[in-house]
């Protein structure tokens, strides 16, 4: 459900469409709520966003990621100024994978993450300054093994601890003043730029 106090807003429609397509491939008819859980984490949600939105950083942090996917095919696409963007990769050849290769981010603060016989879908949820809840809503498919099922669970709790920890040392620094600022990665934080621009334009900073 989404909502907005604009009363002169835009159709969501428009604004979602390149998420649709991005997912027209999933069969999402198929897929039944399974479980919900939710993580704190000590940093502002703008920061853990800007760490959904580039992908440079699993071959660092997400070991057991980096193990499911084919880093030389990882890409980031933006989709106008809607809010949209998307991460695609091909599986690696060596493994079989949790993941399927697609997460897609919705302005301000929702994304959905696809597996292989499933989907999550994440909320990034404010809860003050320094502060946020990550929610997530977990969808399989009927045939889809208990064993698949517990490996999807596994795989996202591990992904998003390591997440908590960077995110949560990247607070830290923004509020010890020590950084400042730095150039963005035309190639690797895209992504983050786009959101950048978001942010600013609907602050009133544009």
């Amino acid at each position: 459900m989404f909502l907005n106090l604009d009363f002169e807003a835009a159709p969501l429609a428009g604004s979602v469409a390149p998420l649709d397509a991005a997912v027209e491939a999933v069969e999402l008819a198929s897929f039944r709520l399974h479980s919900r859980r939710s993580h704190p984490i000590a940093c502002d949600w703008k920061v853990y966003v800007e760490n959904y939105l580039e992908g440079y950083h699993v071959p660092a942090l997400h070991p057991s990621l980096r193990a499911e996917i084919d880093w030389n095919t990882y890409r980031v696409e933006v989709h106008g100024d809607d809010g949209v963007v998307t991460h695609h990769t091909a599986a690696s050849a060596e493994v079989n994978p949790v993941y399927g290769g697609l997460w897609a981010w919705l302005a301000p603060n929702a994304a959905i993450n696809v597996y292989r016989n499933g989907m999550s879908l994440e909320r990034m949820a404010p809860a003050g300054p320094g502060a946020m809840t990550v929610e997530y809503s977990f969808l399989f498919r009927d045939d889809a093994s208990n064993d698949e099922r517990a490996s999807a669970l596994a795989m996202c709790e591990q992904v998003t601890e390591e997440d908590r920890r960077i995110c949560e040392a990247v607070q830290r620094n923004l509020s010890a003043g020590i950084y400042d600022r730095g150039r963005l990665s035309p190639r690797h934080e895209n992504g983050v730029a786009a959101f950048q621009r978001w942010w600013r334009k609907r602050a009133g900073c544009a």
